[in-house]
């Protein structure tokens, strides 16, 4: 609808960056569509994910446990999208990997950051979601809050059954 839209205006869109969530088919229609568009993940929905694995695992109580050394460690990880693509994969291996508490559970999600995120197989390369810049705007969840209020708001004052006799 966009690219009809577009076409029917004659403006040529050419973006040279888009933020994304962790949906593959939509970096498959991105990189189809504009092929020279360069891709990177959201950090917001890159959190979310990487949080609901702690959940999934068990370890939320120790992530919000300040003084849980497990807690300590699972935070350190929401650091490395703020690092150089280029030292992602040596912070993970000298600085994480090392001083990773023992137990099953961080080692699972040690394992889980590596191949999903890290290593040279991963389905998310470190070079689509690291090397945040702090001025940058690297979410897509401010368009996704203005959209929740407005249809709460919408809801509120103006109900569409009053247009649609329902």
């Amino acid at each position: 609808m966009l690219l009809e839209t577009t076409r029917e205006l004659q403006i040529e869109l050419c973006p040279e960056e888009m933020f994304v969530d962790l949906e593959v088919s939509v970096h498959a229609a991105l990189s189809s569509t504009w092929p020279s568009c360069k891709i990177r993940l959201c950090h917001f929905h890159l959190s979310q994910a990487w949080f609901r694995k702690i959940q999934e695992l068990g370890l939320t109580a120790e992530y919000k446990n300040n003084d849980s050394e497990i807690g300590q460690w699972l935070k350190l990880f929401f650091a490395i999208p703020l690092l150089p693509t280029k030292d992602i994969e040596e912070c993970f291996a000298f600085t994480l990997i090392p001083i990773q508490p023992p137990s099953d559970k961080a080692e699972k999600f040690a394992d889980y950051i590596f191949q999903k995120y890290i290593c040279q197989t991963a389905r998310f390369l470190p070079a689509i979601w690291a090397g945040i810049d702090k001025e940058d705007v690297t979410t897509t969840n401010s368009c996704e809050a203005f959209h929740i209020h407005f249809c709460d708001f919408s809801k509120r004052i103006c109900p569409i059954q009053t247009f649609s006799g329902f």
